[in-house]
């Protein structure tokens, strides 16, 4: 009996990509598989994390990074796959752009002939391709963190998994099976910072600002006025010109070099998005954990599910809780850096990606 195939498709963020083929002017001319193991390479996201581990699951699995148009096109032209560019159109700009990449897409779900799509980004397909893609596939599922599409790009799955608990029974009222999964940490990461010694950073925020962080970023500018915060993310232009975090403002930080700052700071602060509600799931929590540096995030209703407040994590409820804990940790080194290594212990031993996929498997195969 032959294994069970799953095709993962990921996105990129399109800054990210660009900056990678800006520093590595030769990338776009080398062979398909040279340039898609130089992305995963760089860990971003969730990276070849979960084709790493459901291979070891006994899975036949492919990366995708259907966005990455300079990548696909490349595997078009080794497969001789025409490919049509469409004009770029004002009113309908996203859909033809999206249409050559659609074409590929399609292509390479017919040569693997995977039993399952996996979709690390809902909005990615448009219903009426992701209905397309069904017909060629037993199990179209989906991953979300994020706060919820429109229904119809809902609808099209036959199963959303979810790290956000609250969504789980939105989902379901919708009509789609959904079950809880959350998100982890990958510690191969872990030999490749070995050169990381010295704590070089206080105190460190690297986020997005956006509206769904208008009311955590409050928190953040307040502790910025009392403490130097180095800061990294997305959306700095949404800030006002005379906002406090703009003055140590490094720019974006995306995989390795976000690990490596983290790692090299004694305080790694996180909040959650407004789609997270009273919910604790992002990857920041494992991340920072799992490098071995303090973390201090937003109190949340499920955060003593995962780690043990004030013994491997720190958390605060407030401004004046976040900065008068900031403040006593950076004067408390001993008990700071004990927290720190109880904290990536329990991520190590209970948050890892190895750990996921094997939660993974055992929900693909009650659906399939």
């Amino acid at each position: 009996m032959r294994p069970t195939k799953i095709l993962i498709l990921d996105t990129y963020y399109a800054h990210f990509v660009q900056q990678v083929y800006r520093d590595q002017l030769d990338l776009a001319f080398k062979p398909y598989q040279e340039q898609l193991a130089f992305f995963l390479g760089y860990h971003f996201g969730t990276g070849d994390s979960y084709s790493h581990y459901l291979r070891q699951q006994g899975y036949e699995v492919v990366d995708v990074i259907a966005d990455n148009l300079t990548l696909q096109r490349q595997w078009a032209k080794e497969h001789e796959l025409k490919v049509r560019q469409w004009p770029h159109l004002p009113l309908f700009g996203q859909y033809t752009d999206r249409l050559p990449l659609y074409r590929i897409l399609e292509a390479q779900i017919a040569e693997f002939q995977p039993d399952i799509l996996y979709c690390q980004n809902l909005t990615f397909c448009d219903p009426w391709f992701l209905k397309k893609l069904k017909r060629r596939v037993k199990l179209v599922v989906g991953q979300i963190a994020c706060p919820l599409p429109p229904t119809p790009f809902v609808k099209g799955f036959d199963l959303i998994l979810t790290s956000f608990p609250h969504f789980v029974q939105r989902l379901q009222s919708l009509g789609v099976r959904s079950e809880y999964f959350m998100i982890g940490f990958e510690e191969r990461i872990l030999p490749l910072l070995t050169d990381v010694t010295e704590k070089k950073y206080d105190v460190v925020f690297i986020g997005g600002f956006s509206k769904v962080h208008r009311d955590s970023t409050q928190a953040l500018e307040a502790l910025a006025k009392v403490v130097p915060v180095d800061v990294w993310g997305y959306g700095i232009n949404t800030l006002p010109a005379n906002s406090v975090l703009r003055q140590r403002y490094h720019g974006e930080a995306w995989a390795m070099e976000m690990y490596r700052t983290i790692k090299q700071a004694k305080i790694c602060i996180n909040r959650h998005s407004s789609a997270a509600e009273n919910f604790a799931n992002n990857m920041r929590l494992f991340e920072t954990t799992g490098l071995g540096t303090f973390l201090l995030t937003d109190q949340k209703q499920n955060l003593t599910d995962l780690f043990t407040i004030d013994q491997e994590i720190a958390a605060y409820g407030s401004a004046d809780e976040l900065i008068s804990k900031v403040r006593y940790y950076l004067e408390h080194a001993v008990e700071r850096e004990a927290i720190a290594k109880a904290g990536q212990q329990r991520t190590l031993k209970d948050h890892t990606y190895r750990q996921r996929m094997t939660e993974l498997d055992q929900i693909l195969k009650r659906y399939l």
